[in-house]
């Protein structure tokens, strides 16, 4: 191994104490100091942080790494460690070298620490696991790969229960999008149901185990819950790195709802970066390469949302209480030859697709949609189950039945007023409080109205004009509103606050 540059600084002063210019004796440990100290005078010559930081990248084979504002290095195990502050820093600057830290001028401990995430090699991520390809600016510590033949990756899906042949190939797509080194934001996210047509709702059809299984391939999954705020899972995914390597599975399991919507999931699917209040940083962002799993039985969902989802479908499987178990053993001692095999086929040219049928996530059809068996009749399977679980045509009929019966019922709790004859003007407070009693999705203020509008619905419409009251014109009977309508809605003397929002 080369002498570390601060060592050959202290042998070139004379004036330097022998004792710093060797190994110490007591721990046989390489020697790092900030700075020199002379014998006869005690005045303390700082070292550049510079020579400081070479010095340790060199004698420890390349640590510490910047990834995202934190400090990575490699522990005794072999696993990425994150080292939050100079304390934990410097704790593992003590196992490698006998520390000889001088004071003033020399740099400080904090000072260095600070320099060091500045100075230091600069990643976007930290991964155990590998991208086929390479994703550049990220930190890969995982062992080496081996050319794959399939038949780890093929003995890995065999313990599953797909609906059809083409949904066994769907399952083996999402295994390789979670390796797969594609631009940030271009995976689509997959929603795992089942073909029950049984009553049974779907239960035990092993939706949940199969994302836990595949999160065992590549570090564990993230559960996130539908009831969660937005700001609450965009920080718990951004500081993931606090604490280890970031999971690439987001799952939200086992949604329970008439119809599933929601419009931030939507921007954070396709989305390039994710961001969010970072531990001991303030805002901060990270590189979407995650993949979003949904877990749902009956699904109905919105138009943007189901255009954004692979539907895969499990068959019910025979029970078998030792089945989980035989998964672990398999994934413990096949891991890395599964990965092997799951890189080997997206390295591969795959079967060209035409581009007649492209879904909006062209790039994942190229880059891992191709690798699979009948990549054509799969991604014709994906558009078909995408129009399937589309339920904004169903739902605008049944929201213009919803305001009809509330004004033609006489429903005290409708809100609003007549403005000519089945013409009401209701506040935009109002409807939203209207929108929700319809749909159990949680939808804010300023969101739902995007949502009606996709409905699509001739006879309601959305009055807004700057620096007035926004509102809502609805007619009953269904027809389209007129110029009249909206001319004379706007001739009704201005509500109270309390009605209406400023736009």
């Amino acid at each position: 191994m080369s002498t570390p540059q601060g060592l050959q600084l202290i042998d070139s002063v004379e004036t330097a104490s022998q004792s710093n210019a060797t190994l110490s004796d007591d721990h046989g440990k390489q020697r790092i100091t900030n700075g020199l100290k002379g014998v006869k005078s005690r005045i303390v010559m700082p070292i550049e942080p510079k020579m400081i930081i070479s010095e340790i990248v060199e004698f420890t084979k390349g640590w510490p790494v910047a990834v995202n504002g934190n400090l990575i290095v490699a522990s005794a195990a072999g696993d990425l460690a994150i080292k939050k502050n100079e304390k934990e820093f410097f704790a593992w600057l003590y196992e490698h070298f006998d520390v000889d830290w001088q004071g003033s001028p020399a740099i400080s401990k904090g000072e260095f620490f600070e320099y060091c995430r500045s100075n230091a090699k600069q990643c976007i991520d930290a991964t155990l696991f590998p991208h086929f390809p390479i994703v550049d600016d990220v930190l890969y510590h995982h062992r080496d790969t081996q050319d794959g033949d399939g038949q780890a990756l093929d003995g890995f899906l065999d313990f599953f229960k797909p609906a059809t042949d083409c949904d066994r190939e769907l399952i083996k797509a999402f295994v390789l999008t979670l390796f797969w080194g594609g631009p940030p934001g271009s995976r689509p996210a997959f929603l795992i149901t089942s073909d029950d047509n049984s009553g049974n709702q779907g239960r035990g059809y092993g939706k949940t185990t199969l994302l836990e299984m595949c999160g065992e391939l590549c570090g564990g999954l993230l559960m996130v819950s539908q009831v969660e705020s937005v700001e609450t899972i965009r920080r718990r995914i951004v500081n993931q790195s606090n604490i280890k390597p970031r999971p690439r599975i987001i799952a939200i399991d086992n949604v329970k709802t008439r119809r599933f919507s929601w419009a931030d999931l939507e921007s954070m699917i396709t989305a390039r970066e994710i961001s969010g209040y970072a531990l001991y940083q303030g805002n901060g962002a990270v590189a979407n390469y995650h993949t979003f799993a949904v877990t749902v039985n009956g699904p109905s969902v919105a138009k943007d949302l189901a255009q954004r989802f692979v539907v895969i479908k499990l068959a019910e499987p025979a029970f078998d209480s030792s089945w989980q178990s035989n998964v672990l053993v398999y994934l413990e001692s096949k891991k890395w030859a599964i990965i092997s095999d799951i890189g080997q086929l997206l390295m591969s040219e795959g079967h060209p697709l035409p581009n007649e049928g492209t879904t909006r996530f062209g790039t994942w059809e190229k880059g891992v949609l191709c690798k699979v068996a009948n990549s054509e009749q799969v991604r014709q399977l994906i558009t078909q189950r995408q129009g399937e679980i589309d339920d904004d045509d169903a739902s605008r009929s049944e929201f213009g039945q919803f305001l009809r019966e509330k004004f033609l019922l006489g429903d005290p709790t409708a809100p609003g007023s007549q403005i000519s004859s089945g013409v009401y003007r209701i506040a935009h407070d109002a409807m939203h409080g209207l929108f929700q009693e319809f749909s159990p999705d949680k939808i804010g203020k300023n969101a739902f109205k995007g949502r009606i509008e996709r409905f699509g619905l001739d006879c309601l419409r959305c009055v807004c004009e700057p620096g007035k009251p926004r509102f809502w014109l609805f007619r009953l009977d269904g027809q389209s509103l007129t110029e009249e309508h909206l001319n004379k809605a706007k001739s009704v003397p201005k509500p109270s606050m309390d009605e209406d929002e400023e736009f």
